[in-house]
């Protein structure tokens, strides 16, 4: 349903290097005269956002022209890593972030760390995505769009259960609580819901749990793994009793994240660790939404912050249009315009009172931007694919009650993937 859902999936990076390039964005070249084409691509996930942008770019820019392409959101990867080996490679890609590590341990991206930091609003771009643009203490890549994780809930079912609509749970405890009176309704109602059989989803909306306790899955060096730590223990136990108590679908056992997201759109289910954009659509479906953050143990927030990066790539003949044209897609009206689309902007100072108004629900999840985290490694897609060790740690902790044979199990296959 979002990007998010990408990380089911891993595909392979190809094999060609090249070389690193020192050059920088304002010493890229150009046409001295006429107009710079620069190629931009995007995965189709966001195509309807960078249409719109483009169009509006080219429409106002003389002296640059953006031509998009669009390509599958499960062969970004690869496209862009064969089109690197043939010299075919674009000038500026919207990257999903978590890929982005693949490519600048590759040197083949653009180290953009002067511009970006010159940038009057870099201390409000999403920390998360700029630690996934980083690499040996050089930047190469900005937040371009967000995907935050947050917990949608059903004010109304709330309601009937006796709970404040506008006092979502803080805590774990709160969250069980609630959860457990909410099912108490009966007639197919749940108090929470989880993909029990989706990598990707537990690591979307399961890692942020482990950090708002924490934890931490990897060390931000990504040497090694770091699993049998207090708080991925905490959020394992937490998710084992949302089970055991039966306050979660049976189905969510087997649940792949096929139709994640279906039964809360469908007003059946009280909380569900998602992001704004279920709760968007929920909402067209009449269900009255609540967005609030994922809380640890006792308090605090976190978020997995997904999304893209825009990278500029290290060949690239045309690196000084190309960020001239990453600078402004960051720019409040672009910005804007990835809000209008149901999709999060990447500025939290983009967070005022009209917008609000407008985007009352992208604008509740934004307010975790600050809080964002990301694994920083090269590998993370082999370590979190279907049938990796980090699916059989969730479901071996919660429905079979092993967790610390899970997590150890988990912790030596990640070091034996990870060299560490």
């Amino acid at each position: 349903m979002r990007r998010s859902l990408t990380l089911l999936g891993t595909v392979a990076l190809a094999a060609a290097t090249l070389a690193a390039c020192s050059s920088s964005p304002s010493s890229g070249s150009s046409a001295s005269s006429g107009t710079t084409t620069i190629q931009f691509w995007v995965r189709s996930d966001i195509e309807a956002i960078a249409k719109q942008l483009v169009t509006e770019f080219n429409a106002t820019h003389s002296d640059i022209k953006v031509r998009l392409t669009v390509t599958p959101d499960t062969y970004e990867v690869e496209k862009l890593g064969t089109a690197i080996a043939s010299g075919n490679a674009p000038d500026v890609v919207a990257l999903n972030d978590i890929d982005v590590p693949q490519f600048a341990t590759e040197d083949q991206l653009l180290d953009i760390s002067s511009q970006a930091h010159a940038l009057s609003f870099y201390k409000d771009l999403s920390p998360g995505q700029l630690s996934l643009g980083t690499y040996q203490g050089k930047l190469y890549g900005v937040p371009f769009d967000a995907d935050l994780s947050i917990i949608d809930y059903n004010k109304a079912l709330f309601q009937q259960a006796g709970l404040n609509p506008n006092d979502p749970p803080t805590t774990w405890p709160e969250i069980i609580s609630d959860a457990q009176k909410i099912t108490a309704l009966g007639n197919g109602i749940y108090g929470f819901d989880f993909q029990g059989d989706c990598s990707g989803c537990f690591t979307f909306t399961g890692m942020p749990f482990i950090w708002a306790a924490g934890g931490q899955i990897m060390p931000p060096n990504g040497n090694h793994a770091t699993l049998t730590s207090p708080g991925v223990t905490a959020a394992l136990n937490f998710y084992k009793t949302l089970w055991d108590d039966k306050v979660t679908p049976p189905s969510d056992q087997g649940a792949t994240g096929a139709t994640w997201g279906a039964a809360f759109q469908a007003g059946k289910i009280g909380m569900e660790p998602f992001d704004a954009g279920l709760g968007l659509a929920a909402q067209k479906a009449g269900v009255d939404v609540g967005i609030t953050p994922i809380p640890g143990p006792s308090g605090g927030e976190s978020t997995f912050a997904g999304g893209d990066d825009m990278v500029i790539l290290a060949n690239s003949p045309h690196a000084a249009a190309a960020w001239t044209f990453t600078q402004w897609a960051l720019g409040v009206g672009p910005q804007t315009v990835i809000a209008s689309n149901g999709f999060s902007p990447v500025r939290s100072d983009i967070v005022t009172r009209t917008f609000k108004a407008k985007y009352p629900l992208i604008a509740a999840s934004l307010a975790t931007l600050p809080y964002g985290n990301d694994p920083v490694s090269a590998k993370l897609e082999s370590l979190t694919a279907p049938s990796s060790p980090w699916i059989d740690m969730w479901e071996t902790a919660i429905f079979s009650g092993n967790v610390t044979g899970a997590e150890q199990t988990a912790e030596q296959a990640f070091n034996s993937t990870l060299g560490g």
